[in-house]
């Protein structure tokens, strides 16, 4: 062990200590709001937030999306993709670009040598335009 991990052990120690005698769960508050006022469009309402991140949206249907990411692959021309572990592989099947595994972890130089990345997310909030990968 090195004294950079003694450190850390120690903090770790000191942390769960503290938290000795805090119940093992807490309840999650769930009473916000899960759904738009009215009959406002959540996809409208994510595409309009993120563009003010000058991204931009692609809208797809699960039959239509290898068909749409090749598409945006084509006419990027990107020839050379960065794919991480679960990224579902019928995403690409109508792509002829190079897939490059992320496995392990690419470094800063390699990801240099590549034109894009083809990744999912875990969830996207369409109030403030955040994607959660």
């Amino acid at each position: 062990m090195t004294g950079r991990d003694d450190a850390r052990t120690a903090v770790l120690a000191k942390i769960r200590a503290a938290l000795d005698d805090r119940p093992a769960t807490v309840g999650i508050p769930r009473a916000y709001e899960q759904t738009l006022p009215g009959d406002q469009d959540v996809m409208e309402l994510f595409a309009e937030r993120v563009a003010d991140y000058q991204a931009v949206v692609h809208r797809a249907t699960p039959p239509g999306l290898a068909a749409t990411i090749a598409a945006i692959i084509e006419a990027n021309d990107a020839r050379r993709l960065a794919v991480p572990a679960g990224v579902a592989a019928s995403w690409l099947t109508a792509s002829s670009a190079e897939r490059v595994a992320d496995e392990p972890p690419l470094t800063h130089h390699q990801l240099d040598q590549l034109d894009g990345v083809v990744t999912g997310c875990a969830v996207a909030i369409a109030e403030t335009g955040t994607i959660v990968l």
